[in-house]
């Protein structure tokens, strides 16, 4: 395949260009290895216009998705500088179809670097700084993007756009348990999903173990200050200018959005 050609035309479509109807066979990545090369092509195309990355999301995060994408295990997209923003604000959908989901956010106060040997439960507890109400938008490059599997979407950055970021949060320890965090979104003030943080991966805690070693296997890490996306909690929902977005979660806190296009 032409790593830089799928590259190009992803960024094309981060451009304003059309989504990409068809992926050709000979464009399409073969394997994860190759998914994530494209990645970094988009990424280092993007990163001088939207600054550098600031975080990460995971998808993927049940079973059931999985399959679906024909993956075996999650996968991550990173997130620049400028697209992650606080709760309250207004998001510019820029002339681009995008959606939204729900999720436990991370804030690292802590680094968890590349080494030979995998991180543990404990060590990615410790450096986490606080859980956060988070809402992820998601804008693939794809016209049907549920129909070009996984291994395209990893290549689209795993098709992040931003994050939005709520609060007051919850620091970590003393027994609380994310698994059993609970979240309502509504739309326009019409509820619109509901989940448990038990959807992703089991535990939250569990996505952002995996995202750590999977970026420990590539030479890479998480670093203090980044924020971590762990995993839609409920289904995504489409988002359109004029819409209001809100997440309650049961001991987090809320996180909003109101959607514009200019």
């Amino acid at each position: 395949m032409s790593i830089g050609e799928l590259a190009s035309r992803l960024v094309a479509v981060r451009a304003g260009a059309a989504p990409i109807e068809n992926v050709p066979e000979d464009l399409a990545p073969r394997d994860i290895s190759q998914a994530y090369a494209v990645a970094d092509l988009v990424v280092a195309a993007l990163e001088p216009r939207l600054g550098g990355i600031a975080g990460y999301k995971i998808g993927a995060t049940s079973v059931e998705g999985q399959k679906i994408l024909g993956l075996v295990e999650p996968f991550y997209g990173r997130a620049f500088e400028r697209n992650i923003v606080a709760g309250g604000r207004e998001w510019n959908l820029a002339g681009q179809s995008s959606s939204v989901e729900p999720e436990i956010g991370f804030l690292l106060g802590a680094d968890l670097p590349p080494r030979s040997t995998p991180h543990l439960m404990s060590e990615v507890l410790a450096a986490v700084d606080l859980a956060l109400p988070l809402l992820e938008i998601n804008r693939p490059a794809y016209a049907r993007p549920f129909e070009v599997g996984g291994l395209c979407l990893i290549a689209d950055n795993g098709v992040t756009q931003g994050f939005v970021r709520g609060g007051p949060g919850l620091r970590l320890g003393g027994g609380a348990d994310l698994s059993l965090e609970r979240v309502t979104l509504t739309r326009n003030g019409v509820a619109c999903g509901a989940g448990i943080g038990s959807a992703v991966l089991g535990d939250p805690l569990n996505a952002l173990l995996w995202l750590a070693n999977a970026l420990r296997v590539q030479g890479r890490g998480l670093k203090a200050g980044e924020c971590v996306a762990s995993g839609a909690m409920t289904s995504h929902v489409a988002i359109a200018a004029g819409d209001t977005l809100e997440a309650e979660y049961s001991t987090l806190g809320k996180v909003s959005m109101r959607v514009i296009r200019d």
